[in-house]
């Protein structure tokens, strides 16, 4: 059972609809949402949420125009190294995998912008 203030739930709802609306629809994000809206303690939710702004700030910031900028951002190192110690080893590689799929759907996605310019 969840131990964190009402307070920290709305923010938490409240990033969830941001990270959604910045078109981040994955089943991924909200096993994530549900696993610490479910279990975490006051501590936990404020690691969770300093992450997930990041990572939500860092994605509204990405240029999907060019997808190496796009893979640059997304494998930012600065971003890495903030959080190496805040994750676990599973959490670090789930990430990155996350990272890896966004830069292909966006990659996919100008292909067939471009080719249908064509």
């Amino acid at each position: 059972m969840a131990t964190f203030t009402m307070e920290k739930g709305q923010l938490a709802l409240r990033l969830y609809r941001r990270i959604m609306k910045l078109h981040i629809r994955d089943l991924y994000v909200k096993q994530e949402f549900r696993l610490h809206l479910d279990k975490a303690t006051d501590d936990q939710m404020d690691k969770f949420l300093v992450g997930w702004n990041a990572y939500a700030d860092q994605i509204k910031q990405v240029n999907r125009n060019k997808p190496q900028e796009l893979k640059k951002q997304l494998h930012n190192q600065e971003f890495d190294e903030m959080f190496k110690d805040k994750f676990t080893e599973e959490q670090t590689s789930t990430l990155k995998e996350f990272k890896d799929l966004i830069y292909e759907s966006e990659k996919k996605k100008k292909d067939r912008s471009s080719a249908a310019q064509v």
